[in-house]
């Protein structure tokens, strides 16, 4: 239905509106240079993103104006803007590479070191931000082994070093960090062959075949891993990325490097329930929301999306696949994702109400109570009181919550978020701009939590702070 199809469209747009948002934070970051000499270089990339973000408002109201029920024929256009908005700004973050790069937030690294403990430790990955709008997991030491001539012979003994990178326009986004999960998942999945083990089903398969296979054995085992200490966060990532890079391409295909994405949030939906109760409204939502996209491709197109996505290679490939990787990620001993859903919730008000939630104790109505049991005892002896009374104060002692709990019930209220931008019966500069706003607290609030949560760990541990 046509109101169906411009909500999706809608959140199209405040997926890609945020992302340009966050390269006009990193530009203010990077900042003009000692002599002003990288001043015009991003006011040329500000004035690009401002411009084609023009372009899409203006794009919405004229659908709007048309009609009070914009018909697939007025919101083709709006469409086609936002194609040109998602090529804009890929090709636009690939030209953030002429600037100098800043680090890291010590924050992510903070939040993969917890989550994944001693698998982190042992890969020791170091962690960079790349031009490239996606994230990667690389060996630098085979990557140089591949790209200089003859330096095969000098590479013996030659140690791993495992890279991870970050989309540059992600470095201060907490929820977008939850990706290096799934890339962090592929170095372990290296070691543990978790999805070479998995490919044992498909030894007949031809060859190319088996290479796509391959590829699709090593996502899905990633988002296994990703999924299992994170919770939902690392596939909410995941779609969030998509939603930008969707417009204009076939929607939701699969290709010989990777699974359709549909598929891949089907695969977790169906071995980790939890994070399916959590978050099945957004894993649900995606597939049908591309799905509505295809209108807007010609007609070869839709015949040729319609072909990438038979029902049956899921079933027949994909399934046996993850079934084996599911059944096999015990093994890894990785520190599960517990998330409460009262837990959860609770963090989720506070952060409506732009509170941190770095740590957690009981829940106020159960403190009450234990307040009034308190106050309802009869103490013979004045040291029965104290000691009454200590115990009483340890139960408003808080705990420093995990990287996964943080981070999904950032994902739930950014949501929400993005559901509210998408209910605005107009698109207007301020609505954007206030949409934005909004996601950038959320993301200053997330970094604090995780900063504070990881600070709590550390005086628990009577470690030294850096």
């Amino acid at each position: 239905m046509p109101e169906d199809s411009l909500r999706v469209l809608k959140r199209i747009a405040a997926e890609l509106f945020e992302r340009s948002a966050r390269i006009q934070r990193y530009l203010k970051r990077v900042g003009p240079g000692e002599n002003g000499e990288y001043a015009q270089v991003a006011a040329t990339i500000r004035s690009a993103l401002r411009s084609i973000e023009d372009v899409v408002i203006e794009s919405f109201e004229s659908a709007r104006q048309l009609s009070l029920l914009p018909t697939t024929h007025h919101l083709a256009g709006v469409y086609g803007d936002l194609a040109a908005f998602s090529t804009w700004f890929s090709k636009t973050h690939e030209l953030l590479t002429y600037l100098p790069r800043l680090r890291v937030a010590p924050e992510a690294l903070a939040s993969l070191e917890h989550s994944f403990g001693d698998h982190y430790l042992q890969q020791h990955p170091a962690v960079m931000l790349g031009s490239v709008f996606n994230a990667f997991e690389f060996d630098f030491a085979e990557e140089i082994v591949s790209q200089i001539p003859g330096f095969q012979q000098f590479a013996q003994g030659l140690e791993k070093n495992i890279v991870l990178l970050l989309a540059i326009c992600d470095h201060d986004s907490p929820l977008a960090w939850s990706i290096l999960a799934h890339e962090l998942g592929h170095a372990i999945d290296n070691k543990a062959e978790l999805s070479k083990r998995a490919m044992s089903k498909f030894a007949r398969a031809a060859p190319q075949s088996r290479d796509m296979l391959t590829n699709w054995s090593r996502e899905l085992a990633a988002d296994a891993i990703a999924s299992r200490v994170l919770g939902p966060a690392a596939l909410l990532a995941l779609v969030s990325m998509s939603y930008c890079l969707v417009p204009g391409r076939p929607t939701d295909a699969y290709s010989k490097a990777y699974p359709a994405t549909s598929w891949r949030l089907n695969a977790v939906k169906t071995h980790a329930r939890l994070l399916a109760d959590i978050a099945g409204e957004e894993f649900d939502e995606y597939p049908s929301a591309v799905e509505s996209l295809s209108q807007y491709l010609g007609p070869s197109a839709q015949v040729a999306a319609e072909a990438q996505r038979p029902s049956s290679m899921y079933r027949e490939l994909v399934a046996p696949l993850a079934d084996a990787i599911y059944a096999d990620l015990d093994r890894l001993d990785l520190r599960p994702f517990n998330g409460n859903g009262d837990s959860l919730a609770r963090c989720k008000i506070r952060l409506e109400a732009n509170l941190p939630i770095g740590a957690q104790g009981l829940p106020r109505k159960e403190l009450r109570d234990e307040i009034k049991a308190y106050k309802g005892q009869g103490f013979a002896a004045r040291q029965d009181q104290v000691k009454a009374f200590e115990k009483l104060a340890n139960k408003f002692a808080e705990e420093p919550l995990d990287p996964g709990t943080i981070l999904t019930a950032g994902a739930l209220r950014r949501h929400e978020a993005l559901s509210a931008f998408c209910d605005r019966p107009t698109i207007t500069r301020r609505d954007v701009e206030e949409h934005c706003a909004t996601l950038a607290r959320l993301d200053a609030l997330l970094a604090s939590s995780i900063r504070s949560s990881s600070i709590q760990r550390q005086l628990k541990k009577g470690s030294a702070l850096v």
